[in-house]
């Protein structure tokens, strides 16, 4: 639960700092597919991590974002 706060903690302060939503969508799918986007697709692992009910999901597989396309991201933004 720690790390899922921290997570939280985390959106709410970019998206103050930012004036805007950081991982937006209309549903909370949508928002997922916003993360993966950033983060890649999470292993079979992580996903019984984040929530025990749903172990069968068939995301594509997406490479993580480099952290560098991510700042610069970012900068564009601000």
């Amino acid at each position: 639960m720690w790390c899922t706060d921290v997570w939280s903690g985390g959106c709410v302060l970019a998206e103050l700092l930012l004036g805007q939503p950081v991982f937006p969508g209309a549903t909370a799918g949508d928002q997922l597919v916003e993360i993966i986007k950033i983060l890649g697709t999470p292993t079979s692992e992580d996903f019984g991590e984040i929530n025990k009910n749903y172990q069968n999901f068939n995301f594509p597989y997406l490479r993580p974002t480099s952290w560098h396309k991510v700042r610069f991201i970012v900068q564009t933004v601000t």
